[in-house]
């Protein structure tokens, strides 16, 4: 479970028990099903947690980091609501141990820029590296960031993505789309949210759907997902 969700549940445990008093074996059948339920929640993600296993940098020394959260160890946090767009990424990279450890040592972020990494091969695993609730700034959309990044795992400018790992991005962001109510619209490229210099030419390449042209398989892959 993300953070997001945490408190809902924490506060059923507590209601609970509060309305339960004194009955030990109510208590002990409440928490059985509430765990049950927690349970077949988390099977039905289309990602693995592996958050804790990522490193964390407590003391950020990024520049724009510094600038925008003055003060601040660690990313903004955030409110579902305000949580309106998902942002695709390629990642130049296999480890996500290995990017996150470039992001925390050498950018000098709190942590990994990337909320979720989905792999390229043994069978396109999604991993959660960052809570949701944290406002990752990597995007270039301003300092509150409002979006979920997402990193798919390679150079996605030089080589286009497998099937297999576009089609478990794309259940992972049906997922998304449905928890935090985001149009399809608002799901767009690193380079899209980015936008364009005055020469006409996006400021990054990242995911690199327009230099190997598979931006349209994507979506393709995404709307036959949303229509099921």
């Amino acid at each position: 479970m993300n953070s997001l969700e945490v408190a809902s549940l924490t506060s059923k445990i507590i209601a609970g028990a509060a309305r339960l008093g004194d009955h030990a074996q109510e208590q002990a059948q409440y928490a059985q099903a509430l765990m049950e339920a927690v349970t077949r929640d988390e099977s039905r993600l289309p990602y693995t947690d592996r958050i804790a296993e990522m490193p964390v940098n407590k003391k950020p020394f990024n520049r724009d980091f510094v600038r925008n959260f003055p003060g601040s160890t660690f990313w903004p946090l955030r409110k579902p609501e305000s949580v309106t767009g998902i942002t695709i990424h390629h990642t130049l990279s296999h480890s996500p141990l290995a990017t996150a450890r470039y992001c925390t040592q050498t950018k000098g972020y709190p942590t990994i820029q990337y909320h979720a990494w989905i792999s390229a091969g043994d069978g396109c695993p999604v991993w959660m590296l960052a809570d949701p609730a944290w406002g990752l700034w990597h995007d270039h959309t301003g300092k509150f960031q409002h979006t979920i990044s997402i990193g798919m795992a390679g150079s996605l400018h030089l080589k286009a993505p497998p099937v297999e790992q576009m089609e478990a991005t794309a259940r992972l962001i049906v997922h998304l789309m449905g928890e935090y109510s985001i149009p399809i619209r608002q799901v767009q490229g690193h380079n899209e949210r980015y936008g364009k210099n005055k020469y006409g030419r996006w400021r990054t390449q990242c995911p690199g759907w327009y230099d190997v042209k598979w931006r349209a398989a994507f979506f393709d892959v995404l709307k036959g997902m949303l229509k099921e």
